[in-house]
């Protein structure tokens, strides 16, 4: 074959225009040793093609990706198991509430708290009353004085620390 020959096969190899026969003629051109130098770039091209046809799939490929199409049909299996179950629970749960905490019947006015009773008749009781009340809230807020000193004197010692 001369190089003109090679040359215009190559054109049409890479338009995609060449029959099956010249495609052979190609590759064993560029699988012989006596390729022009001009065309060596190409030759790498078809010996990567000649060397994959050749190639082949091992034995037990078939059978790891059947194993792992179980496997992830399995994983798809328990995700939709479990979705189920939490849809049945919240199922159960509200049905639960339903049944064990009914409807409460709404407060009649029989039913009301009298606060006219709590209510001081003199002044003296309402002194004494908004005494009591005051002195409780002194000593928790004297309580939560103390506390809030305490956790300073602490802040303070853990900051020394890193001084």
């Amino acid at each position: 074959m001369t190089t003109q020959d090679i040359q215009k096969l190559l054109d049409k190899y890479f338009e995609g225009e060449t029959s099956l026969e010249e495609e052979a003629s190609l590759k064993r051109y560029f699988q012989g040793k006596d390729v022009d130098p001009s065309f060596r770039a190409f030759q790498p091209l078809f010996q990567f093609l000649e060397s994959e046809r050749e190639a082949s799939l091992s034995p037990s490929f078939e059978t790891r990706i059947l194993t792992q199409i179980q496997a992830e049909n399995r994983l798809r299996m328990r995700r939709i198991t479990i979705y189920i179950a939490r849809v049945a629970a919240i199922a159960v749960m509200i049905i639960g509430i339903v049944v064990l905490f009914p409807k409460q019947p709404h407060m009649n006015d029989s039913i009301a708290i009298n606060w006219a009773q709590y209510e001081p008749q003199t002044d003296e009781e309402a002194m004494a009353e908004t005494t009591a009340a005051l002195q409780l809230l002194a000593s928790k807020l004297n309580g939560s004085a103390r506390t809030a000193t305490k956790e300073l004197d602490q802040i303070k010692r853990s900051a020394s620390v890193f001084k």
